[in-house]
C-alpha cells in the first residue's frame, strides 16, 4: 500500500507560474480595496465590481502555465498516494495531473449563485454583469471564499491530514486564518515538512522549530530536495 502524503499549498506554489502572491510587491491587493472586492458586502452591494475584479484574475490563470513545482507534485503519484489541500484558487495542480485536489478558498473556475453555495457551473469565461443561473435564476458570482465567509473543505482536510504519513508545506507562510490552523494546530508535528524561500516570514513560528525539516528555497527548487526528506 502507498504511503500517504498531504501536500499543503499556497500562492507561493504559483508564482513561477507567472500569478502574483496577495501581498507581494506587485501583489493583487495593491490596486484594489479588499472592502470593494472581497467581502460578501461587496457581492450584496456592487456585484459587477466583484465580478470584474475575478474575471480578470479568471484571465490571468487562463493564460497561465503549470509550473515544475505543480508537475514535482503530481509525479509523485507514482509512488504515494497524493492528496493536495491548497490555499489557491487557480487549478494548476489539476493542470499538471494531480487528481486529488481539495481547494480551501474556492475555484475560481467556479460559479455560484449569491445566495446559494451550490456550484452552478464550471468556466472559463467571464461573468457577465447581471448573468443569472438558469435554473434559480439567481445572480452568479465566483465560487471563491471571500474575508468574511468560511473556508470549505476544513473538516475533511484536518481528517486527511491525520491520516497523512508526510505533510508538506510549500509557499505559503501559514499566516491566513482559519486555514493556518490546519497545521499550527496539528498534533505530530514531526509529519511536517516545510518549503518556503522566505524563512523570515515563518521563522517566528513554533512549528518552524518542531517540524520534521525546513527547507529553506523556493517551491520548485525545494521539491527537488523532497525526497531525502521522505525517507
Amino acid at each position: 500500500m502507498k504511503k500517504k502524503i498531504v501536500f499543503f499549498t499556497g500562492s507561493g506554489v504559483s508564482v513561477n507560474s507567472g500569478l502574483p502572491t496577495y501581498r507581494m510587491e506587485d501583489g493583487l491587493w495593491n490596486d484594489h480595496d479588499i472592502n470593494e472586492v472581497a467581502t460578501s458586502l461587496a457581492v450584496k452591494n456592487n456585484l459587477p465590481v466583484v465580478n470584474g475584479f475575478f474575471n480578470t484574475m479568471r484571465q490571468k490563470v487562463n493564460l497561465a502555465k503549470p509550473n515544475e513545482a505543480h508537475y514535482s507534485i503530481a509525479k509523485l503519484q507514482d509512488e504515494y498516494d497524493v492528496t493536495v489541500i491548497t490555499q489557491n484558487i487557480d487549478n494548476l495542480h489539476e493542470r499538471a495531473g494531480t487528481e486529488m485536489v481539495y481547494h480551501l478558498h474556492g475555484n475560481i473556475f467556479e460559479t455560484r449563485t449569491t445566495g446559494n453555495s451550490k456550484v452552478v457551473d464550471k468556466r472559463t469565461t467571464n461573468i457577465q454583469d447581471d448573468e443569472r443561473c438558469p435554473q434559480t435564476n439567481g445572480k452568479l458570482r465566483p465560487n471563491v471564499v471571500l474575508f468574511d465567509e468560511t473556508p470549505h473543505y476544513l473538516n475533511e482536510s484536518a481528517k486527511i491530514l491525520r491520516e497523512a504519513d508526510h505533510i508538506v508545506v510549500v509557499g505559503t507562510s501559514l499566516s491566513v486564518w482559519p486555514v493556518n490552523q490546519l497545521i499550527l494546530q496539528f498534533i505530530d508535528k514531526e509529519k511536517i515538512i516545510i518549503i518556503d524561500s522566505n524563512k523570515e516570514m515563518v521563522e517566528s513560528l513554533p512549528i518552524l522549530y518542531q517540524c520534521k525539516a525546513f527547507i529553506a528555497k523556493d517551491a520548485i527548487e525545494g521539491l527537488k530536495s523532497l525526497n531525502y526528506f521522505l525517507r
